[in-house]
Order: structure tokens, then C-alpha cells, then sequence
């Protein structure tokens, strides 16, 4: 029950967690994509997508919408589906980019 209430939060596993870097890449259909993510607090505080795809839009504009959100799936999903994604990294979807930041 102690661990349900208190150690599968995410305050108590991100919330309180000190500065951390998360980096990931995987390779889709559309092409490689990284992700490199800068966390305080459980807040994002960076976000910066790289690799070989192709970019119709404005990226840092994606970047920026995950920027300030607590790093919960939930969070960043509402962030990335704000956007037409396939638009902005073509070939990739939001939930292939979720499943990069959240491994």
C-alpha cells in the first residue's frame, strides 16, 4: 500500500528527483530520430529533436510545447498532439516520438 501511495507517484519519482539529461533514438519509417531532454523538478526544461528525417515546419516550435511540461506521458502526449506532427517531421507520428522520450 506504502509504495502505491507514496513511491509510484510521480512526485516522488520525478517531482523530487534531482537534474537530469534523458537521451534516446530509434529509427522509423521516416527516419532516425534523437531526442535529448533536459529535466528539473520533473519539469522539462529542454528539448531538442535531431536525426535524418525531413522537416516541413517550424521544429522549434514542437520543441518549445514540451518545454515547461512535468515529463508524465500524459503531459508531453497533450504537447506533441497539439501539432499536426506529420507536418512538422514527416513520417513520424506522436506516439513514435513518445515512445523515444518514454523507453
Amino acid at each position: 500500500k506504502l509504495a502505491s501511495i507514496k513511491y509510484n507517484t510521480w512526485e516522488w519519482n520525478y517531482g523530487e528527483s534531482p537534474q537530469f539529461n534523458y537521451k534516446n533514438s530509434k529509427r522509423f519509417e521516416g527516419g532516425k530520430l534523437e531526442v535529448l531532454l533536459d529535466i528539473k523538478e520533473g519539469i522539462v526544461t529542454s528539448c531538442k529533436f535531431y536525426g535524418d528525417f525531413f522537416s516541413k515546419e517550424n521544429l522549434p516550435e514542437l520543441e518549445a510545447s514540451v518545454v515547461g511540461q512535468k515529463y508524465e506521458k500524459e503531459e508531453i502526449s497533450k504537447a506533441l498532439n497539439s501539432f499536426n506532427n506529420e507536418e512538422i517531421i514527416m513520417g513520424i507520428s506522436a506516439e513514435q516520438m513518445l515512445s523515444i522520450m518514454f523507453d
